[in-house]
């Protein structure tokens, strides 16, 4: 007589299967991130703002996928009114830090100049290459960002890390 399991149906997979790497990119919204600290919906994107005081937040997503990937922060606003500092965290190590560069310089940088921003010289919108980095699947992403006042405290666009989502791309 033969013994065994009867699996009615559903079928195991094991962690190295579920965990395998994405086959295209992976998109990190900031919309569906935990979001702490500072951090709010402005002008159909996400900002971290507080008036004009020195504030910083974050948003951290789990990856779905182990293998390694190129993460592009996508669309951020570059502005004349500052360097907003930011960090990113890969399973609570930090793996790259630097600044949104600063697009122009203080002259001229006025509410009215960043609204209408003549020639595009006060505000631009460019993608920041965070570099390549192995994940494995749940492992906790996490981008810091604190806001900037380097043209005065009471200079427009002090915000920092302007954005809609990070996109990952497999490089494996």
């Amino acid at each position: 007589m033969l013994l065994g399991l009867v699996s009615c149906g559903q079928t195991e997979t094991t962690s190295a299967e579920s965990a395998g790497a994405a086959k295209g990119p992976v998109v990190l919204e900031a919309e569906k991130a935990e979001r702490e600290g500072a951090v709010q919906k402005k002008w159909d994107r996400w900002v971290v703002w507080c008036g004009h005081n020195i504030c910083d937040g974050s948003y951290t997503w789990e990856f779905p996928a182990a293998g390694t990937y190129r993460f592009m922060w996508k669309d951020v606003v570059h502005k004349c009114a500052g360097a907003s500092p930011y960090a990113m965290f890969i399973d609570g190590e930090k793996v790259i830090g630097g600044k949104i560069p600063q697009h122009g310089s203080c002259n001229g940088c006025t509410p009215q100049n960043i609204v209408h921003n003549p020639g595009e010289r006060y505000l631009k919108r460019a993608d920041i290459d965070l570099g390549s980095y192995h994940v494995e699947a749940k492992f906790k992403v996490k981008l810091w960002v604190q806001n900037a006042f380097d043209c005065g405290i009471q200079n427009p666009g002090a915000y920092g890390g302007h954005f809609v989502e990070i996109i990952a791309y497999p490089q494996d």
